[in-house]
């Protein structure tokens, strides 16, 4: 097997195991399933390489993009470059994701860790 696939299919089983996907067998040059991995909510193609640079396509992006929609998925981009790895997704979807982090790490209002007092509902707090 030669490096750039066995690199490739390396990618797609971590990002499989780590995301509790499974990989989409063919996905390369096949129709039924297109694109790597497909996990819980989440479309993924990957993108590896030993070179300092990557090709992008418009084109590649789009494809992500209508096939992520049409099974209900977010579309997401794992690429491997210059021994980093990045993830790529639209912007819409960071802040949806963001916002939903946001609110599930806040502490209630009430809750001593907010640092607001909680009083019962319909009690004073005595001013002395």
């Amino acid at each position: 097997m030669d490096d750039k696939l066995a690199r490739s299919q390396a990618q797609e089983k971590r990002i499989a195991k780590r995301t509790g996907g499974s990989r989409n067998a063919g996905s390369g040059n096949g129709w039924i399933r297109k694109h790597d991995v497909t996990s819980d909510g989440v479309l993924w193609e990957m993108k590896t390489t030993n070179k300092r640079t990557l090709t992008l396509k418009v084109d590649d992006l789009e494809s992500l993009r209508r096939e992520a929609w049409a099974l209900g998925s977010r579309p997401m981009m794992h690429l491997e470059l210059g021994g980093r790895s990045y993830v790529l997704m639209e912007e819409s979807d960071y802040f949806d994701i963001q916002d939903k982090l946001c609110t599930v790490s806040a502490p209630p209002v009430n809750s001593p860790a907010s640092g607001t007092p909680s009083t019962p509902a319909g009690s004073t707090i005595p001013i002395t």
